[in-house]
């Protein structure tokens, strides 16, 4: 019902964002891909310059390059990483959480009791939001999101950690509660990456990255289903909560390459600013110089003036005494 006037919608009236620059040149690629050529006659005839090129030659381009930039600085590596590493652990948990609570729920209650998948899912998104709510209050009070997300981070390797314990040793309560602070987590994470993507990615190039740093992300946790019949929750869970803690770990050294530059950029300021004022200081310095070096030059033009207007005028004098 929904989905065939959104379909509609898009194919009427989508503008696909094309790039404003081809590989390798400066030209622009509606202007390499349309020409428009005129006959005899004045007519316009639009046609395509192929130059050789594949239709896909672009796209091997545009992935090129964002490999380019994702090598060429170490915190999109990091951030990617982080990226990573937390949502395969999120999907993890997604594939892990039904059976978990539901061997633990007949574990406690019989092997007839039926887990309310409904009310735990419901919980779960309720804690999402809270974990939204709980990253706006922090921003208001004016809390880094480098520090937002280190600490989430860890939250949710604890998290990860405790739910491995509960499920060994078949404690229900523990393993929601987990469950419920991992969702928390998970709602604080979306805003944060979601900042510090569009603080260090380069926006031409966003799409590019994120689709690449998806790799390792599909790699993991198709790793974690194809051997999840060997390893079982537990296993899983507990690759979630390795991976989660590396994830931890990179963001912590991406929050200390960040700090590590500002500090440089703000002693760099400083220095300008210094700089800048012993300018001011300087100028002000041969103002006042100039000025103490001209009042002594004007006295003595004005003396010497004084002076030959006074010879002057004795002169003449003498000269009608003697007439």
């Amino acid at each position: 019902l929904f989905i065939t006037p959104a379909i509609l919608l898009t194919t009427l009236f989508w503008v696909e964002r094309k790039g404003g620059r081809e590989c390798g040149n400066g030209s622009s690629n509606t202007k390499d891909d349309d020409a428009i050529e005129r006959n005899d006659e004045g007519q316009n005839i639009e046609g395509k310059k192929t130059k050789g090129k594949s239709p896909f030659a672009t796209d091997c381009c545009h992935h090129e390059s964002g490999l380019e930039i994702i090598f060429s600085d170490p915190k999109i590596i990091l951030i990617g990483l982080v990226q990573s590493l937390f949502e395969g652990s999120m999907y993890i948990f997604v594939l892990v959480w039904p059976p978990a609570i539901s061997n633990s729920i007949r574990q406690v209650f019989g092997p007839a009791a039926v887990a309310p998948f409904g009310t735990v899912f419901s919980c779960f998104m309720a804690s999402c939001l809270l974990g939204s709510i709980l990253f706006g209050q922090c921003r208001c009070s004016l809390v880094d999101v480098k520090s937002i997300m280190v600490a989430m981070l860890f939250i949710s390797t604890i998290a990860f950690s405790v739910s491995v314990f509960a499920i060994q040793n078949e404690n229900l309560p523990a393993i929601i509660f987990a469950f419920l602070t991992f969702e928390v987590c998970v709602g604080v994470y979306f805003p944060s990456i979601g900042t510090m993507r569009s603080q260090l990615l380069p926006e031409l190039h966003r799409p590019v990255i994120m689709s690449l740093f998806a790799v390792p992300l599909n790699i993991l946790v198709l790793g974690v289903i194809f051997f999840h019949p060997k390893i079982g929750d537990i296993g899983a869970l507990t690759i979630a909560s390795v991976a989660m803690g590396t994830a931890a770990c990179c963001m912590m050294l991406l929050r200390w390459k960040i700090c590590c530059e500002d500090e440089v950029d703000r002693q760099r300021s400083l220095k300008a600013k210094n700089t800048w004022r012993q300018i001011i200081t300087a100028k002000k310095f041969a103002k006042k110089l100039q000025r103490r070096i001209r009042n002594p030059i004007k006295s003595l033009e004005e003396s010497a003036k004084s002076v030959q207007c006074r010879h002057g005028r004795h002169l003449t004098c003498n000269n009608g005494a003697v007439c």
